[in-house]
C-alpha cells in the first residue's frame, strides 16, 4: 500500500524518489519507517492503526484520482463538443457559398454554348 501512495511515478524514476513521495503523504512516518514497509523489513512490525491510515490514504487517493480522470473526461467532451459546432458552422457555410456559385457556374456553362439543351463547347481540341 505505501508504493501505491507513491503514484504516479516518472519515467527513470528511482526508488528513494518514490519512497520519500510516500513520505510526503504519510506525514507521520519517518522516513526510515517508510523505507523498511516499502522493502517489507522483516525485524519491523506495522500496528493496525497504521495499517488503517495507510488503507484511509490509498482509499483516498483512488478517489480524488477518479475524480481527476471523470474531471479530464468531461473537458475532453466539452472541447470536442465545441470542435463539432464548429465544423457543422464551417461546413454550412461551405454549403450556402458552393450552392450560390453552382447556378452562376451552370449559366455561364450554357450562355456560352448557345442554349440551354446544347453542351458548352470542348476547349482545346482544335475542333
Amino acid at each position: 500500500m505505501v508504493r501505491q501512495l507513491a503514484l504516479p511515478a516518472p519515467a527513470g524514476d528511482t526508488t528513494k524518489c518514490a519512497i520519500s513521495r510516500a513520505h510526503r503523504i504519510l506525514k507521520t512516518w519517518t522516513w526510515n519507517r517508510v523505507r523498511d514497509v516499502w522493502h517489507g523489513d522483516s525485524r519491523i512490525r506495522v500496528s493496525a492503526d497504521e495499517l488503517d491510515q495507510l488503507r484511509d490514504l490509498v482509499r483516498r487517493k483512488s478517489r480524488g484520482e477518479r475524480t481527476d480522470t471523470t474531471r479530464g473526461i468531461m473537458e475532453r467532451v466539452a472541447a470536442i463538443t465545441g470542435e463539432v459546432q464548429e465544423l457543422r458552422e464551417l461546413s454550412l457555410a461551405y454549403r450556402r457559398i458552393t450552392s450560390a456559385a453552382r447556378p452562376l457556374e451552370l449559366a455561364e456553362r450554357y450562355n456560352n454554348g448557345g442554349g440551354l439543351g446544347s453542351p458548352a463547347p470542348l476547349s482545346g481540341t482544335g475542333v
